[in-house]
């Protein structure tokens, strides 16, 4: 059913690879300042996805309630941002497994008929890799995104998964692999959740400061402005006095 989904809406599919294009190539000249392109691309996507799915009633249940859902989501993250999205700080490690999964959400096989996948493949049309290349981005990027966006995803993804495995055995060994990729980003997800919890930038956290070290601090500046005098010093006026 998926495929037949996909077959019908091939239009937007290209529309949505291109759209890809341009939104990378604008990350790449703009970089951390594309952030809120980033989740309005994302909330477009599953917008499309609730549309693609309205004209089939049984996959409108199954998918297309769930993806205005996540399409709401994308759209409040993207007027009231909750995390700068970056990935300079990303391991690599993470960043390369990452960008594995967004290529097959790119390039999800065996929906594109006999075009070829990489232009065509259903994005932005069925739920599986709009969800992927949701995973992909919310993992990718430092400082972790909101813990409850990602554990959304990773559960909406565990369940596609699992259906898009047992559904695609039918359809060949390269669109079980695009859905075991999925409950693979998923389940990372989790463990990024269980284990990392929630990823703070340090750097950007204040340490606790005494009144000691910001008077010490203060007076190891070089200034011609005049500041408190410091109590610990006994003025000029006083010895001449004296």
């Amino acid at each position: 059913m998926d495929a037949e989904i996909a077959l019908r809406h091939l239009p937007l599919a290209g529309f949505h690879h291109l759209l890809i294009f341009t939104v990378a190539v604008m990350w790449w000249i703009r970089r951390e300042k594309i952030g809120r392109f980033l989740s309005a691309y994302m909330a477009l996507a599953f917008a499309t996805t609730t549309v693609a799915l309205h004209s089939h009633p049984a996959w409108w249940l199954a998918g297309g309630l769930v993806s205005g859902a996540l399409a709401i989501a994308w759209l409040r993250e993207t007027i009231h941002p909750s995390f700068v999205m970056s990935f300079e700080r990303t391991p690599r490690p993470r960043l390369v497994l990452m960008l594995v999964a967004a290529g097959f959400a790119v390039a999800y096989p065996g929906h594109s008929g006999d075009l070829p996948g990489f232009i065509f493949s259903p994005l932005g049309v069925t739920v599986q890799p709009t969800l992927l290349l949701a995973l992909a981005l919310l993992n990718a990027v430092t400082p972790i995104a909101n813990r409850n966006l990602r554990l959304i995803h990773a559960i909406a993804g565990i369940c596609y998964g699992v259906v898009g495995v047992v559904n695609a055995i039918s359809l060949g060994p390269a669109t079980v692999v695009a859905a075991s990729v999925l409950v693979l980003t998923s389940c990372y997800t989790i463990t990024l959740l269980i284990v990392g919890a929630r990823e703070i930038d340090q750097d950007n956290v204040p340490g606790a400061v005494s009144v000691e070290q910001l008077r010490t601090r203060m007076y190891q500046r070089r200034t011609f402005l005049p500041g408190p005098r410091d109590p610990r010093r006994t003025s000029r006026k006083l010895k001449r006095r004296r």
